[in-house]
């Protein structure tokens, strides 16, 4: 009965492939722009940047002047209805508003990079979660070869053991190996599964067991040099990490004119129509700051400081970005020699396996060489893969820095 079960569940197993025929088959900039187009963080900087939009319109309209309509009852001695127009408008304010005009212009391109930021942190972790969902993929193609073997070599020594021309130990040997790789292949399945559900969360797309992914990523895997990093570095400076910083520090140089254009006396004019009267008054009035308890002088010294901050997470971004781009040209060019010598070592492993393989099979080692073959040969398929994967990310990060990928 066991064995029946188990028939089946490879067969299931086996005919995956099949049952995904006539299935959407998502690509990686499928899967990046679904989950572009439905993640709340993205919709949630939207607004945030229609709001900066808004600000920076309404201290535009701050150069129009106020108009206000009154109307005055007075009751004593004498009962007097006094309806007025009143308009008021600054000529001079130290440049305040002109610098905060620039201010919020400069707030709403951050928010419109910081929304561009979202969107490639967002497509680096579907990137990484579409690459874990293959290597998962292959991980368990190799444990279902694997399995499919060592369940064909129980057979055969099952026929040997019937016949007397096997011992019953050799048999539990690889029956006993056999139930480890069938775990080994459940253990591979679930992470399977567990790869598509965190791809499917970050996508915001609810998960199925329809979902299918495409493998025509990995047909290329370009060699990047130590030497490209500076030519990276240039590329990368255009990203939404650097730009938000030089804008910030823009930001708070406005920011700082702002603060000190508290020092300068103001100028408005004021006008009031009497309509009962047909009177028109205009004045003339000039505010010179004198003393404020120092909170002119406060705010300017801030003001200062906070523009000093800005440089300095400039600079801080700038030195982040250069040791990023080195570390993982590094480990591009560790994984991809990694992934050389594991191939080297896979060749080397699947040539031992079938010498072992066919000597075993006439009898000629034990069970215990023929197991330790495989097992090489299973490390080494795993290693290979795992090693490709590694080398692939990185590759699509340095390709999101050189303005490449989304």
């Amino acid at each position: 009965m066991e064995r029946i079960a188990t028939l089946m569940f490879l067969l299931l197993l086996h005919a995956s492939p099949l049952l995904c025929s006539g299935q959407k088959i998502w690509t990686l900039d499928m899967c990046i722009e679904y989950g572009l187009e439905h993640n709340l963080d993205i919709e949630y900087s939207r607004i945030t940047s229609i709001q900066a939009k808004n600000e920076l319109i309404r201290s535009r309209l701050e150069y129009l002047p106020t108009l206000n309509g009154t109307a005055a009852l007075s009751i004593h001695p004498e009962s007097q209805f006094t309806p007025s127009i009143g308009m008021s408008s600054i000529l001079f304010d130290g440049m305040r508003r002109y610098n905060s005009t620039k201010s919020l212009k400069t707030s709403f391109e951050i928010s419109e990079v910081e929304s561009e930021r979202i969107r490639n942190e967002l497509s680096i972790s579907i990137t990484k979660a579409y690459l874990d969902v293959l290597l998962s993929i292959e991980l368990e193609r190799v444990a279902k070869e694997s399995y499919r073997t060592i369940e064909e070599q129980c057979l055969k020594q099952k026929i040997l053991f019937e016949s007397g021309k096997s011992t019953y130990s050799s048999l539990l040997e690889m029956e006993s190996q056999k139930s480890l790789e069938k775990v080994e292949l459940v253990n591979s399945h679930n992470v399977l599964s567990i790869n598509l559900i965190s791809l499917t969360h970050l996508m915001n797309l609810p998960f199925s067991e329809d979902f299918f992914i495409s493998d025509q990523l990995v047909e290329n895997m370009p060699l990047i040099e130590w030497s490209d990093i500076e030519r990276i570095y240039k590329s990368a400076l255009s990203l939404p990490y650097i730009r938000s910083a030089e804008l910030g520090v823009i930001q708070k140089g406005y920011d700082m004119k702002i603060a000190a254009g508290g020092i300068s006396p103001t100028i408005s004019i004021d006008m009031i129509y009497n309509l009962k009267m047909d009177i028109n008054q205009i004045g003339l009035t000039v505010t010179i700051p004198i003393f404020n308890k120092g909170q002119t002088l406060t705010s300017v010294k801030n003001a200062t400081y906070e523009y000093r901050k800005s440089e300095i997470e400039l600079q801080r971004r700038h030195q982040e970005l250069y040791k990023d781009i080195q570390h993982r040209v590094q480990e591009a060019i560790s994984y991809y020699h990694g992934h050389m010598a594991a191939i080297d070592r896979l060749n080397a492993a699947r040539t031992a396996y079938e010498t072992i393989r066919e000597k075993f099979e006439v009898g000629l080692v034990s069970p215990n060489d023929y197991i330790r073959a495989r097992n090489d040969l299973y490390e080494a398929s795993s290693q290979s893969i795992q090693t490709k994967y590694r080398y692939l990310f990185q590759i699509k990060i340095l390709d999101l820095y050189q303005g490449e990928a989304r």
